[in-house]
């Protein structure tokens, strides 16, 4: 008895995680659309525009893997201004950045600063040293998240995506809508497609691949289109939060672990 009830728990624990995180997530994505929906209009968009401030110091260098060690063994530093990165484009308690929605594999997640592993355990990590997820020319976000962890789904279907697929980023109340240009496979030090393109505005979406072995990342890149009314999040559609339309809501045109996302800035 005891041997058919713990086969029971092997094999329901997995739908089971899943299901607990994706209400942890959809829980934690209601709390950050109730805290931009309390704030007005000037302070969403001051916000964004502190974000495309920030986004047009950003020198165009390169990403290093976030494994690279100093000769001591240390995680090298990624440099200075991190306390101002962190308060950017922060609007509530859990430190979230925004929402990524991937339909075509069912993903919907908080984004959060940095991918250190507090973020990358919770949802999406953004990348620092890449732009802010506001859009804008000269623009190109990088987006992590794990694949193949046992509970949590996150990015083990990214490798279903392919050319012409849509994904939406959500950040201060607008939806900005990224249409995939180009997958590649790549060597962790070789990371010369994060950086910026000239007059671009891009979302790159990075896991580790393959599943358990880790030896490369998957970047999916997506390039900006606009939105369609139809492809805003539900909590976002007309009449549908409380009958209110806002007008921030606007188409703006483990077992064991394997750790396996960038948790990097710029190197230099």
């Amino acid at each position: 008895m005891l041997a058919m009830v713990a086969g029971v728990g092997v094999f329901t624990y997995p739908a089971a995680a899943n299901w607990y995180n994706d209400r942890l997530h959809a829980s934690q994505v209601h709390s950050y659309v109730g805290a931009v929906t309390r704030l007005p209009d000037a302070e969403l968009e001051a916000a964004v525009q502190a974000a495309r401030d920030y986004n047009a110091l950003l020198p165009n260098g390169p990403l290093r893997d976030p494994y690279a060690l100093d000769a001591e063994g240390n995680p090298i530093p990624i440099g200075e201004g991190k306390d101002a990165y962190e308060q950017t484009l922060r609007f509530e308690e859990l430190g979230m950045m925004g929402e990524l929605l991937i339909p075509k594999i069912g993903v919907d997640l908080p984004i959060f600063h940095d991918t250190d592993e507090k973020s990358l355990d919770a949802g999406v990590g953004h990348l620092y040293g890449s732009a802010l997820p506001v859009g804008g020319k000269n623009t190109h976000s990088v987006l992590t998240a794990h694949s193949g962890i046992p509970g949590a789904t996150l990015f083990t279907d990214l490798n279903k995506l392919r050319k012409k697929d849509q994904f939406q980023v959500v950040v201060a109340g607008e939806t900005l809508t990224y249409e995939v240009d180009q997958i590649l496979r790549v060597l962790p030090t070789d990371l010369d497609a994060l950086r910026q393109i000239p007059g671009g505005d891009y979302v790159t979406l990075v896991t580790c691949t393959p599943i358990g072995v880790n030896s490369h990342r998957l970047l999916v890149r997506g390039h900006r289109i606009p939105t369609p009314e139809e492809a805003l999040p539900a909590h976002q559609q007309p009449m549908r939060v409380h009958r209110v339309r806002r007008s921030w809501v606007r188409r703006r045109s483990g077992w064991r672990r394997v750790r396996c996302c960038l948790r990097s800035g710029w190197s230099g």
